[in-house]
């Protein structure tokens, strides 16, 4: 059973989330502050942090920063609530692997704490072989199911830990990066669908399903190099609302650009916005 802790000053929401956690099946555990949260990790291995940002003592930025700085390989997700935006896109800088808005966090807490996991585990799957792999590269052309966007980013994860490119919270952020736009690509560009429901099943029977996504990987010494595309109508991205405005915060397709942009060194779109192409220099 994989273990999580949750970080955050208010019991209410610490406890709101703790039990979305043990509904999914996880053992949650929670504290207060960040400077609590180190004390814990040093009593028990936990699999993934919850960590709230506004808090006394320790907040979560600092706790990311923290984190990095040891080198941690836990992956952190960040909390945001209206107000606080400005601290979650340093916290994604610093090293978050992911956030989700406390308004979202009935549909999202989920499916992000799992896809963080999921990462982690095949990052680790890859520690006897870490650097042996010389520089992979892969084709997937899957059709619009987004049940194939967790083992496609998968696959990447376990590319870059044996080709040993970056450390493995860099493994985890260009994942979640290529999982956002593959996800963005099958929802939003072949579905054309404005429905926030994220993780939401796709539907075989819809025409839809078959429309094609491509993914393309190039790993190398020097960057790492992914390209995304769809055959929908649709636009894999959206500029309203505008990008880093809270609003933008709570719409999935905004979300995806918003780890994109922030975990890859250059995001390039095509004219219609049915391909992007992602560079991490490494």
């Amino acid at each position: 059973m994989a273990s999580v802790l949750v970080v955050d000053d208010s019991p209410t929401h610490a406890e709101l989330m703790r039990s979305i956690l043990q509904q999914a099946g996880w053992d949650a555990d929670t504290v207060g502050d960040g400077r609590q949260a180190v004390q814990a990790m040093g009593n028990k291995d936990y699999d993934a942090i919850v960590s709230d940002l506004n808090m006394p003592v320790m907040d979560g930025k600092q706790l990311v920063q923290h984190l990095v700085a040891d080198a941690i390989t836990v992956p952190v997700i960040v909390v945001t609530a209206r107000g606080s935006e400005s601290l979650a896109v340093d916290a994604l800088a610093l090293g978050a692997t992911n956030f989700v808005p406390k308004n979202s966090m009935h549909t999202l807490l989920v499916p992000v704490v799992q896809q963080s996991l999921a990462f982690r585990r095949a990052n680790e799957r890859m520690r006897p072989l870490r650097g042996e792999l010389k520089s992979p590269e892969f084709y997937f052309k899957i059709v619009s199911d987004t049940q194939s966007v967790v083992p496609v980013a998968e696959y990447l994860v376990k590319s870059l830990a044996g080709a040993g490119c970056g450390t493995p919270n860099d493994r985890y952020r260009i994942a979640t990066a290529t999982a956002s736009a593959i996800y963005n690509a099958i929802r939003y560009g072949n579905y054309q669908s404005d429905d926030e429901d994220f993780g939401q099943q796709t539907d075989q029977q819809d025409p839809a399903y078959q429309l094609a996504v491509r993914i393309k990987v190039s790993v190398a010494a020097s960057d790492t190099r992914i390209s995304v595309s769809h055959e929908g109508a649709g636009s894999l991205t959206r500029t309203h609302p505008a990008p880093g405005t809270p609003e933008s915060f709570e719409v999935e397709q905004c979300r995806g650009l918003m780890l994109m942009t922030s975990f890859m060194d250059d995001v390039m779109f095509n004219s219609r916005r049915t391909e992007v192409t992602m560079v991490k220099r490494h």
